[in-house]
């Protein structure tokens, strides 16, 4: 995980914004 891009970088922000999300929703 040393080569991150940045849209890897959003996806992983989003994936976990989602996770948290779906969690308490």
């Amino acid at each position: 995980m040393a080569k991150i891009k940045k849209g890897d970088l959003v996806q992983v922000i989003t994936g976990k914004k989602q996770d948290k999300g779906g969690d308490r929703g």
